[in-house]
């Protein structure tokens, strides 16, 4: 399962960083698809250090010692995600619900490995 997540996490992050690339290029170029914004420059910076957010916290969630740290980064990891969707408008369609299909496989594996213990 971890695998799963670590892949379906990897595969979003590159379509989201791709998305905040349209974003910025052609954001004025394709409004319907980008949500129709004024700043699609800036939107699409911020969706691209979004995403790396998002990967840099489902990459620390495996190594959060505390309970605090480990929902600490999930609830910044959900926060990254979910305010790409107002960021790039469609082009958020595919990477956003593989990030938080990422995030959940991720707490799953989690919850069975403590279990285990």
């Amino acid at each position: 399962m971890l695998a799963a997540a670590a892949w379906l996490a990897a595969i979003g992050v590159v379509l989201g960083i791709a998305a905040g690339v349209v974003q910025t290029a052609a954001g004025d170029v394709i409004p319907e698809w980008t949500g129709d914004k004024n700043d699609w420059v800036l939107l699409g910076l911020a969706t691209i250090g979004l995403s790396i957010v998002a990967a840099v916290c489902l990459w620390q969630v495996r190594r959060a010692r505390s309970t605090w740290a480990y929902a600490c980064l999930v609830v910044i990891y959900l926060a990254a995600v979910i305010v790409c969707f107002t960021t790039v408008g469609r082009l958020w369609y595919l990477p956003g619900p593989l990030l938080l299909l990422a995030l959940v496989l991720q707490v799953a594996a989690d919850g069975t490995q403590r279990r285990e213990r």
